[in-house]
């Protein structure tokens, strides 16, 4: 999974805060047909809060969410019969929880984004195991401490499984991607697309109908809502998927505050609603990487062409530069024989020769890079190599009336790449940003390369004062021969995005204004200073 987060002081409050409400607000919505005395429900989405709370920030939050869980029980669930009993439960609870989100993250972990159908095994059977495993331990402490009889262990159980179940595989997948900037962008086209509210419809349509029927018939008609949840998966994929599945529990759960279901048909609803959901989730997953696989095809076929590009851009500079670099080593030794501003001429020259290797060298390399993804790993001092950037780029910046500057935030202690190949890369982007950059008013562009390191991983930032990329641009820009440049060729971003992916790294764009480039590598540490 993507490294957790290091968050500051103040943005920890208003973390622990927005957990701590948003947590009641689910145990308080959730709150129907309580099995007594052990309060279990059918629908517990809270857990998947707690979850990806953990799996982001680490195990450090395990204080708070147990403190929320034991909140929730006095406020909601109005306790139980000891405060001991409580406070045994909510440790169960939350060191479940946090189990279940150490798995996700460390043992068998999963990609925010759930790009793979392995990411969906994993969390699927993560989470209906560690959910069983939590529910033993759970109402067993309960019967422990007087709460029920044995007796009512297996239904208790069964009832805790399958609540607890629903709520992480209808909720768990929507927050884990929501944390990813492509899901959400993905997100936000697919509900602006007016077939989104056709789908929403569907479901809405289905349900009054299935609860419309007599009690005995709806189970029977239960069956139609796969017909809408197909149809969204099929067009929008995963992310799609996690939509419609929670919109179909939120329906579910309306539908019976109005019908006045009874408890064992709630559960019922419930236990079809994990088929619906695991099926949803491995359709969705096929359907991402059916669009994948087509994508990297689309990709590795112009990307050979943009090879072929460079290496007629090869042939047709190596015999210049080879010529200037000649005439620049004649010019030294001519020069030599001379003493008017021998010296200072002698150092231009030899700048000359110096940037025409380099030159040629950048050229043979990319070539080699688009054809083979040969690459030359190196330990790189990241600091003093962005700050190389900033000087070099100081002259045109200063002529755009541009202010170029570096935000060091945090460093990482090594960083394994190609030194050329990265160079590449962020001179393109610094570039593009002082272009970018003039569009803004005089005295107000401004262009920042920040960076930051977190466990494992460097973030490098790009941020310029221009307008930036509009939203259905964010991935055609990366695109092989796209550009929104008059002048441009299209490749200068397409060919970043591979050197980057080469890297195990990624390269993305946010939607301006302003424009922001985000890039992260791996670092292979899991500390930074």
């Amino acid at each position: 999974m993507g490294h957790r987060l290091a968050p500051s002081a103040a943005v920890t409050y208003r973390y622990i805060g927005g957990f701590v409400i948003a947590y009641l607000l689910l145990d308080w919505v959730s709150y129907i047909y309580p099995m007594a005395p052990f309060k279990i429900t059918p629908w517990n989405p809270q857990p998947a809060l707690a979850i990806v709370l953990l799996m982001r920030f680490g195990q450090r939050w395990l204080p708070v969410v147990t403190g929320t869980i034991l909140l929730a029980q006095y406020l909601i669930r109005d306790s139980f019969a000891s405060w001991q009993v409580a406070v045994l439960t909510a440790l169960v609870l939350s060191l479940c929880y946090g189990a279940i989100a150490y798995l996700l993250s460390h043992r068998h972990a999963v990609a925010l984004r759930l790009a793979s159908g392995a990411d969906v095994v994993r969390l699927v059977a993560v989470s209906t195991l560690g959910t069983l495993a939590t529910g033993l331990l759970y109402v067993g402490a309960l019967v422990a401490g007087g709460v029920g009889s044995l007796a009512l262990f297996p239904e208790a159980l069964l009832r805790f499984w399958i609540g607890d179940s629903v709520g992480i595989l209808v909720f768990l997948p929507l927050l884990l991607m929501l944390a990813d900037d492509p899901r959400r962008s993905s997100l936000i086209a697919f509900l602006r697309r007016p077939e989104a509210l056709a789908q929403g419809i569907s479901i809405v349509a289905i349900l009054a109908f299935v609860f419309g029927q007599s009690l005995a018939e709806q189970v029977k008609f239960f069956y139609l809502l796969f017909l809408p949840l197909v149809w969204i998966s099929a067009r929008a994929g995963l992310m799609g998927n996690a939509v419609a599945a929670l919109l179909i529990q939120t329906g579910i759960i309306v539908a019976v505050h109005f019908t006045g279901q009874p408890s064992l048909t709630v559960f019922e609803f419930q236990t079809f609603l994990i088929a619906l959901t695991i099926m949803g989730l491995f359709l969705g997953v096929t359907v991402d990487e059916r669009e994948q696989a087509e994508r990297a095809l689309r990709q590795s076929q112009k990307l050979a062409a943009a090879g072929q590009m460079a290496a007629v851009l090869t042939h047709e500079l190596s015999q210049p530069l080879t010529a200037l670099a000649n005439y620049a080593r004649a010019g030294q030794l001519l020069v030599a024989a001379g003493d008017s501003e021998r010296t200072r001429l002698e150092e231009t020259m030899q700048k000359l020769v110096g940037e025409s290797r380099r030159t040629a060298d950048v050229v043979r390399r990319l070539r080699d890079f688009l054809q083979h993804g040969a690459m030359r790993m190196e330990t790189l001092d990241l600091p003093a190599l962005t700050a190389r950037l900033i000087a070099d780029l100081q002259a045109p910046a200063a002529a755009a009336d541009v202010a170029l500057q570096q935000d060091i935030v945090s460093t990482p202690k090594s960083l394994l790449a190609d030194a050329l190949q990265l160079e590449i890369v962020l001179r393109n982007l610094l570039r593009n940003a002082i272009e970018s950059a003039r569009e803004a008013p005089a005295g107000a562009r401004t262009v920042t390369l920040q960076i930051r390191a977190s466990e494992g991983w460097v973030t490098l930032s790009c941020i310029d004062s221009g307008r930036g990329v509009r939203p259905e641009q964010l991935e055609q820009i990366f695109e092989p021969l796209e550009t929104t440049k008059a002048s441009g060729m299209g490749m200068g971003l397409a060919v970043s995005r591979a050197i980057v992916d080469a890297h195990q790294g990624r390269l993305w764009a946010e939607a301006g204004p302003p424009g922001i480039f985000h890039l992260t590598l791996p670092t292979g540490d899991n500390e930074h200073a």
